[in-house]
């Protein structure tokens, strides 16, 4: 469920028995979201017109943490990531629909055919063991960041051309530095690129893509993750207040 900020009321958007996560919404207009859903019998990647909340599959050989490219793009774009053989990689697909027309969703969803973003062997975990993903334009730059859950310290950041999407013949990704004793995860970078949200240890922290210290968003007894940017000075993100507990969704604004 989410809160509306006019009235107070929490409303949910989606209402299938089965479990409905990992969304991300398409900025800068906020009115589509993308989803991760098991209720086509496993995960897939679906969207929906948050007006209308009806869902509309996108993927049908697998999916899970969608990220949208940034919206002045031509056609709509999303990376997400799919496991296979003990790997875990990038894709990312196009839909066939102008950005410009994405409100109101059609009545079917048609893709381009699929890219497969990142191809590394399984000796190289930075490339092959994706865990959470996001997608930005820091600068001048087309990037998509990610972490691979053992590397505390790093994020790990893939320069995506733009013409095209598919990278290949790339032996080494770059990354973020964060300081080490911060296992980040679920990074998301600020709708002008120029900071990217973290999680880490139950918390939430945001530096800039240029470097610098961290700055520590929440603290206390809570576990908070997932954090999205609504717009550069406020984040959604889950929260719960210990593993039994459900999770909710909570904003935090603060000084950009």
């Amino acid at each position: 469920m989410v809160k509306n900020r006019r009235t107070g009321e929490l409303v949910q958007l989606t209402f299938h028995p089965d479990v409905d996560g990992e969304s991300n919404l398409f900025k800068p207009n906020g009115n589509v979201l993308a989803f991760t859903s098991g209720r086509s019998g496993r995960e897939e990647i679906w969207m929906m017109s948050i007006t209308t909340r009806k869902a509309k599959q996108v993927t049908k050989t697998g999916g899970s943490n969608p990220a949208w490219q940034p919206s002045f793009f031509q056609f709509p774009t999303m990376a997400y990531k799919r496991s296979a053989q003990g790997r875990t990689h990038i894709y990312a697909t196009r839909l066939q629909i102008p950005t410009t027309d994405i409100v109101p969703l059609p009545v079917t969803i048609q893709v381009f055919p699929e890219d497969q973003v990142t191809s590394g062997s399984s000796s190289l975990g930075s490339l092959s063991n994706i865990k959470t993903l996001d997608w930005g334009t820091p600068g001048i730059d087309n990037v998509i960041i990610y972490d691979i859950g053992s590397a505390p310290g790093t994020l790990w950041r893939l320069d995506v051309p733009f013409e095209g999407i598919a990278i290949n013949g790339r032996d080494q990704p770059d990354f973020f530095y964060v300081p080490s004793v911060l296992s980040a995860s679920h990074p998301s970078f600020s709708i002008s690129g120029a900071k990217i949200a973290f999680s880490s240890g139950g918390d939430l922290w945001i530096v800039d893509v240029t470097g610098g210290a961290p700055i520590q968003l929440t603290s206390g007894p809570e576990e908070d993750d997932f954090p999205d940017w609504s717009s550069e000075s406020e984040i959604v993100f889950q929260r719960r207040a210990s593993d039994s507990a459900a999770w909710g969704l909570w904003t935090i604004r603060f000084d950009s």
